[in-house]
């Protein structure tokens, strides 16, 4: 799922650019005070500062405070007990990370407990999922106090806890993919992609509609025409429908996001 970015990034931009000029002007400043000359292009001359001003301002800093422990377990609750399953939060929350394993709770099916791959993955999904509204139900998530989702030593629960270390479905496990610059939160439009040109827009509106989500717009993008954009009632409906329409895109190699 993919969604817009803001402009706010713009305004982050300018602020970081002023930010590094007030430095630089600080640190040439300083130099100065030592008897070098940094106003001038020398590597050379910026090297040997930094290591002058290191070595004179080690032994009077402090190490910093080791960082606590970030789980990458969230804990999520007030799922809608008749519709969730360990599939359907595999591929919602795969959309932010690299799930490993989920566990929906025998005695206590509203909640789960989801792992990824990475603490820095989990606390993205915490931070684009909690308080979305998905079946009716909003959700809330916590990061767990465990960092590991156990799996069960009998089959008899078996159905509700599932590994997916092996998946095929993951989306990060390229250090470069693209992904990484495609994660929003979610909202009523979903981006389709990898579209075979053969694939009418009719199919595709019949695959959500048959499924109960009424389609309220639809375009391709004008840049590429294996893309498009599809406009669902709700953001609730559009998470719906990504779950429940998973299967056909796989069959398909067809991928979808928000936009």
């Amino acid at each position: 799922m993919m969604f817009m970015p803001s402009n706010g990034n713009q305004n982050l931009t300018k602020s970081f650019q002023n930010n590094s000029h007030e430095f630089t002007c600080q640190l040439i400043a300083l130099a100065r005070n030592y008897g070098y000359d940094l106003s001038f292009d020398s590597a050379s001359a910026t090297i040997n500062f930094i290591n002058y001003a290191v070595s004179q301002q080690a032994n009077h800093c402090a190490l910093p405070a080791e960082k606590s422990h970030i789980s990458r377990v969230l804990l999520v609750s007030n799922l809608n007990e008749t519709k969730v399953s360990p599939d359907s939060l595999f591929t919602l929350f795969g959309v932010y990370g690299d799930v490993m394993r989920v566990k929906i709770m025998y005695n206590a099916k509203q909640k789960a407990l989801i792992q990824f791959a990475t603490a820095r993955q989990a606390q993205l999904a915490l931070h684009h999922l909690n308080g979305k509204e998905l079946w009716g139900k909003r959700l809330k998530i916590l990061l767990s106090k465990s960092d590991l989702v156990q799996l069960p030593r009998t089959p008899a629960h078996g159905d509700l806890t599932k590994d997916y270390s092996n998946s095929k479905l993951h989306r990060f496990r390229m250090p470069n993919s693209k992904n990484f610059l495609n994660i929003y939160s979610p909202n009523p439009v979903l981006h389709l992609s990898n579209m075979p040109d053969t694939l009418p827009e009719s199919d595709l509106r019949e695959l959500f509609e048959s499924n109960g989500f009424r389609v309220i717009n639809f375009r391709y993008m004008q840049t590429d025409k294996k893309m498009a954009l599809l406009q669902l009632g709700s953001t609730d409906i559009a998470m719906q429908a990504l779950i429940v329409s998973l299967v056909y895109f796989i069959s398909h190699n067809l991928s979808q996001d928000y936009a």
